[in-house]
């Protein structure tokens, strides 16, 4: 008498041959899985930079700092700049000396044959390109200004070239970074705080070991400059000026000075100096014009910014602090007749 086989085992006996002669000999190991794509990051940009309306140079995005003019305060050329890295430009953005931002839509510059301006003039090759024009090479142009070829190749000048975006900036960039995002609080001589004994006793050391014997006209900033949590002073100082409107020299007091000093927690670092000997030419003055610290590069530590006046130029110049402690012009514009 024969077994007869379940109906049901039968059926799950062909379905498993089924199977079987379905499958590949070896199974193909699973496709690893693919990450996603990182996010495409915006490239970085050079920024463009001006100093109390003066174009003094720009920072690459590998930290090249390139100066219009000589870093030496000498007054020669520096690196060529064009027309179109300048007036192409997405964004500028312009500080008061308090520290606060602002976002300019235009700015006025000079095109023809004005000081700063190109020679010959090129006040009629640029006028349709400009939103008001006045006929003398004094233009307003918008934030951008697309330039065709033959404009935006010419050579920015190297001596004097402005770009006045508002009667209160004294720092512009062309980046929409918040270069000083706690602000500036300014005390001293023109301000209602004045400078503190121990910045005043700092600075009179330092004029007596320079033959100095002189009051000294003291503006101070508190920045927290470094990012370590706590405020810092710069302490601008330079010769007063008297009731006549001239620096107040004498053979007595020893001579003309400039002083730029970080005092950090009881320390005092010179940041910039200048001295100069007596002499009768009231011509011979310099005086500093504070912009204030920024930090331009994005690293924590401000650098600072600043013009030194002469009798009818100027020097516009960005300081940064070294590792080794010292202070060095980084870049520079001039301006003046």
């Amino acid at each position: 008498m024969k077994t007869k086989t379940p109906r049901l085992l039968v059926l799950l006996f062909l379905l498993l041959a089924a199977l079987c002669a379905c499958s590949p000999i070896a199974d193909e190991p699973p496709a690893p899985d693919t990450p996603d794509e990182p996010a495409e990051l915006p490239a970085a940009q050079e920024i463009y930079f001006t100093v109390h309306d003066i174009f003094v140079g720009s920072l690459t995005p590998e930290g090249k700092w390139r100066s219009v003019s000589d870093t030496s305060l000498s007054f020669e050329a520096g690196e060529a700049f064009s027309m179109g890295e300048l007036f192409g430009q997405s964004c500028y953005t312009w500080y008061t000396q308090d520290g606060a931002s602002h976002t300019a839509d235009s700015f006025v510059s000079p095109v023809g044959n004005v000081p700063g301006g190109f020679f010959p003039s090129l006040t009629e090759e640029f006028d349709p390109y400009a939103l008001e024009a006045d006929g003398h090479g004094h233009d307003r142009f918008a934030v951008p200004t697309e330039l065709p070829s033959e404009l935006a190749d010419v050579t920015v000048p190297s001596y004097s070239f402005y770009m006045i975006i508002d009667e209160d900036a004294v720092l512009a960039a062309s980046t929409e970074r918040d270069l000083c995002p706690a602000g500036l609080a300014w005390r001293g001589d023109g301000y209602d705080v004045p400078a503190s004994q121990d910045e005043t006793d700092a600075v009179q050391a330092i004029l007596q070991q320079n033959g100095i014997s002189s009051e000294a006209f003291l503006q101070v900033v508190d920045v927290d400059y470094d990012s370590d949590g706590q405020e810092e002073s710069f302490v601008f100082a330079s010769t007063p000026f008297g009731a006549d409107g001239y620096q107040a020299v004498s053979e007595a007091n020893g001579g003309t000075f400039l002083l730029v000093l970080l005092m950090d927690n009881g320390e005092t670092e010179t940041v910039y100096s200048k001295f100069a000997p007596y002499t009768d030419d009231v011509t011979a003055v310099f005086a500093p014009r504070p912009a204030g610290p920024f930090d331009l590069d994005g690293d924590g530590v401000y650098e600072v910014c600043m013009t030194e006046n002469y009798w009818e130029h100027a020097a516009h110049f960005v300081l940064r602090r070294q590792p080794g402690g010292t202070w060095e012009i980084v870049l520079a514009g001039v301006s003046g007749t």
